[in-house]
C-alpha cells in the first residue's frame, strides 16, 4: 500500500490518541472507565481512523471519502480505485487478530487494510 505514508499514518494516530484521551475524560466524569472495555473503545475510536485516514489522504493530493455504512468499505480512495479497510485491534493475550472474513475477500477480489494495533492504554 505504497499511497499511504508515515507522515499519514502519524496523523491517524493522532487524531485517534487526542479522541481516546478525551473520551477517557469524559467516562472518568461520569465514574466510568473507557479503557475497561477494549472492544468497545476499539469500536468508538475506529471512526475517528477512518476519517483521519481519509483527511490524510486528501492532504497528500489522494481523492478520499469515508462512507461509513456497513457493507462499504471504510475509505474509498477514488483517485486511485481502491477500497480501504481500517481495522483497530488491541490483541489478546500477547495475540494479534489481523483477519477479515472470506466472504469479503471473495466478494472484492482486491482490498486493502490499515491495521492499528494498540496496547491497553493506548500510548503504544
Amino acid at each position: 500500500m505504497s499511497y499511504f505514508t508515515t507522515e499519514m499514518a502519524h496523523h491517524v494516530i493522532s487524531k485517534m490518541t487526542s479522541l481516546e484521551s478525551d473520551l477517557c475524560e469524559i467516562y472518568e466524569n461520569h465514574g466510568l472507565n473507557f479503557r475497561q472495555s477494549p472492544g468497545r473503545r476499539n469500536a468508538i475510536i475506529s471512526q475517528m481512523q477512518e476519517v483521519a485516514t481519509a483527511e490524510a489522504l486528501n492532504a497528500y493530493g489522494q481523492i478520499a471519502r469515508v462512507d461509513g455504512r456497513t457493507g462499504y468499505p471504510d475509505v474509498c480512495v477514488d483517485s486511485l480505485y481502491r477500497e480501504l479497510e481500517c481495522k483497530l485491534t488491541s490483541g489478546s493475550g500477547g495475540n494479534w487478530s489481523l483477519q477479515a472474513d472470506y466472504s469479503t475477500l471473495e466478494k472484492k477480489g482486491q482490498i486493502d487494510f490499515l491495521y492499528i494495533l494498540a496496547d491497553a492504554e493506548f500510548d503504544n
